[in-house]
């Protein structure tokens, strides 16, 4: 009985904020662009980064749900690029790479060219941030794709992930300003560089 309360809950609240969403939505992303110069000198933690495959999909399961585990095993099927970063045996953190489209936002998806690609789902275990793991992994995704142009977003109020960002070499690029007001939907796109 109680499973089905939580489950009912957890159904009801989703429902409540998308349709809070619908009404009412003030988003800002930043897209960013790599310079093509790395100025990540930020002390790193002992990591090992590996690319993600059928055998080590799981690995990720130390700080992320089954449910983010059915999409990276997705993504694999699609044939998307993953990374994960390990400290001491333990998988720490996970970045995607993208080829098709951006999806910036909910709202928001641009396509690429086919010397472009896209950094996205990018998240690094709570017990483990501070270490200078994100921006390592940033550049080793730089490496492996040099001489192609390399996108990557995140939100405004996210000061932990630009931090990281732009200790991987990357600037501003654009501004996406996304504002939902009763269903009406207003994007504003500022080009930074």
């Amino acid at each position: 009985m109680k499973r089905i309360l939580f489950k009912t809950f957890g159904r009801i609240k989703s429902v409540l904020k998308n349709l809070r969403r619908f009404i009412w939505l003030d988003d800002t992303e930043l897209l960013y662009i790599h310079s093509g110069k790395t100025v990540c000198s930020v002390p790193a933690a002992a990591i090992k980064i590996e690319k993600v495959t059928p055998e080590n999909v799981e690995d990720a399961g130390s700080f992320q749900s089954e449910n983010y585990i059915r999409s990276f095993r997705n993504f694999l099927k699609k044939g998307f690029v993953g990374y994960y970063a390990y400290k001491d045996g333990v998988c720490v953190h996970r970045s995607w790479v993208f080829e098709r489209k951006m999806q910036i936002h909910s709202l928001v998806a641009e396509p690429l060219l086919e010397n472009q690609i896209y950094i996205a789902w990018c998240e690094t275990a709570g017990f483990a941030r501070g270490l200078g793991i994100y921006p390592q992994v940033l550049v080793r995704i730089e490496n492996d794709y040099e001489g192609r142009e390399i996108f990557i977003a995140t939100k405004e109020t996210n000061f932990a992930s630009r931090r990281g960002i732009e200790k991987a070499g990357f600037e501003l690029y654009r501004v996406y300003r996304i504002k939902r007001i009763l269903g009406k939907t207003n994007i504003v796109v500022e080009q930074k560089s």
